[in-house]
Order: C-alpha cells, then sequence, then structure tokens
C-alpha cells in the first residue's frame, strides 16, 4: 500500500511568535519528499482536482478541520477512513481530547471508522484505548498520535479489503464534542474546585484559564495552566488565597481547594508557582477576583 500523496490545511500563523509555518503533517511530509496539497478548501473544486490528481484507492483523514462532503465521499464509496480521537459514540465532533478531559474521562482512545455524510457516525473497524491520568490536551494528542499510527499499521489494511467487520454506532449514546470558545477559557473559582482542575487539563496548551488577581492596590491579569484539587481541605471564601508559600498556591473555590502548579502574568512567559513566587509576593490578604 503505497502514499500517493497527502492533503493538508495551508500554512497559518502557529506558536507564540504567530509567525506563518506549515502544519506539522505538511512538515513530515516534505521531510518524506512527498507531493503535499494545500487547498483552502477541499469542498468543490478543488477536492475535486486533488481526487482526479491522486486517484487513490483509499483516503485516510485525521483532524483535518474541515468536512468532507457527500460528492466527493461518493467519489471514492467506502474508500474514505478516519482516525478519530475518541471512543465513538462519545465525543463526536471537533474538540474530542479536550471535552473528554473536561468532563472527567478515565479513559480514551483512537477509533479507525468509514466516514459516512454524518459527523463521525460511521462504523468502527478497530480502536485503541489509553488512561487519560497524568495528560493536559498536548500530551494526550501527541499520545493519541502514536496509538493513531500504530492502529493504522495494524488495522487499515484489512478494513479496507474487508477482513474486518465494522461495527455499528449506538446513536442513543452519542454526546457532541463542541468546538472549544474564547469565551470558555476563565475562572471565577466558583462551582466544584474538580471541575476547574479538570479545564485546567482540557485547555492545556491552547487556551489556559484567564483570571484576575488583586495585590493590595493593582489588579494584576494572568492565565492558570496547571492546576489539581487539594484533597480533605474546607473551602472558604471563592477565589481567596489560603496558602502562598515554598510549599504552593492554593485558591478556595466555592466547593474545595485548587493548587495552581503553573501560571502566566499577562506579558510574561508561562512558569512554575516555584519560579514565579519571589518575584510575585503574594500574602493572604491578596485575592483572586470571583
Amino acid at each position: 500500500m503505497d502514499l500517493v500523496g497527502v492533503v493538508s490545511q495551508p500554512p497559518s500563523r502557529r506558536g507564540r511568535g504567530r509567525k506563518i509555518s506549515p502544519s506539522a503533517v505538511h512538515q513530515a511530509a516534505q521531510t518524506m519528499d512527498l507531493e503535499v496539497a494545500i487547498p483552502d478548501r477541499f469542498a468543490g473544486d478543488q477536492g475535486d482536482e486533488i481526487l482526479a490528481r491522486y486517484q487513490p484507492d483509499l483516503c485516510l483523514v485525521m483532524a483535518y478541520g474541515q468536512i468532507i462532503k457527500a460528492p466527493h465521499l461518493s467519489a471514492c464509496p467506502d474508500r474514505w477512513f478516519n482516525l478519530h480521537g475518541s471512543l465513538l459514540p462519545r465525543w463526536r465532533g471537533a474538540a474530542p481530547i479536550e471535552r473528554c478531559l473536561e468532563a472527567g474521562d478515565q479513559t480514551t482512545g483512537v477509533q479507525l471508522m468509514r466516514m459516512e455524510v454524518g459527523l463521525d457516525t460511521g462504523p468502527v473497524f478497530a480502536e485503541r484505548k489509553i488512561s487519560t491520568t497524568g495528560h493536559n490536551a498536548g500530551s494526550l494528542a501527541d499520545a493519541l498520535a502514536l496509538e493513531a499510527a500504530q492502529l493504522t499499521s495494524e488495522s487499515l489494511r484489512a478494513a479496507f479489503s474487508g477482513e474486518l467487520e465494522p461495527q455499528h454506532q449506538n446513536e442513543h449514546d452519542a454526546c457532541y464534542a463542541h468546538r472549544i470558545q474564547r469565551s470558555e477559557g476563565h475562572i471565577n473559582f466558583l462551582g466544584k474546585a474538580v471541575s476547574w482542575e479538570q479545564k485546567s487539563r482540557a485547555f492545556d496548551p491552547r487556551l489556559g484559564l484567564r483570571c484576575s488577581l488583586v495585590q493590595r492596590d493593582k489588579v494584576i491579569g494572568l492565565k492558570i495552566w496547571s492546576a489539581s484539587v487539594v484533597p480533605d481541605l474546607d473551602a472558604e471564601k471563592p477565589g481567596k488565597i489560603i496558602r502562598c508559600d515554598r510549599g504552593g498556591l492554593w485558591v478556595s473555590c466555592e466547593d474545595g481547594v485548587l493548587a495552581v502548579h503553573s501560571l502566566q502574568l499577562d506579558g510574561k512567559k508561562r512558569l512554575n508557582w516555584s519560579e514565579v513566587r519571589s518575584g510575585l509576593s503574594l500574602t493572604l490578604d491578596d485575592h483572586f477576583v470571583v
């Protein structure tokens, strides 16, 4: 089975410097001297031209970021496959990795499925599962990418040749992973500390949790990146700093206490609490805005 071509999103602004650069797939294909197509939109004439140029026996998609429309699926009937980063029918849609962490799922995985007109509704041929323990969205995406490569090696040929029996999804168990919105990256310390811990993992490294710190006569904007629940500690007033010493930065939520492990002051780089502690000079009289 030969790889005849690669399709990627066009180069865009990425990273801290926001420099225009190719996608990771595009860069990897270039190192392998593979031809790369970068249509603005796969729908319409650009997709027609790509399929006509490559004449593929099968098409494999993963995290492409565009919906493949019915005319192109029909052009290669039953030959479009997708590697999806969840255990379907849970977390169909744009942000399965982030939403599984936000929900506190203990297990996720990657599945090889047949593509249909419906969003992530197709039958599943094979899967590989992993634990979410210790992962944020960035590290979980990396881990799932390795599992996806292994799954492709193990199962794609068999799925294409009909050696694997596809398993249809149970529609009653379906839930949707909505695209992450910038407005979600805010913490007010209301609700449960465990929910904020889960969000900190889900929104790291793309979004973070923005908040404001009142320190004496000034207000400091910052993002919380990594946080965890302090066990067996009663909550006080939401936003109240309970501890801010060498042992950690602990902030009360409405239900439970959150230990902040890494944060980023506006205009500065991300640092661990131990690195920023002396320069920030917090006291127990300071507090976070609710």
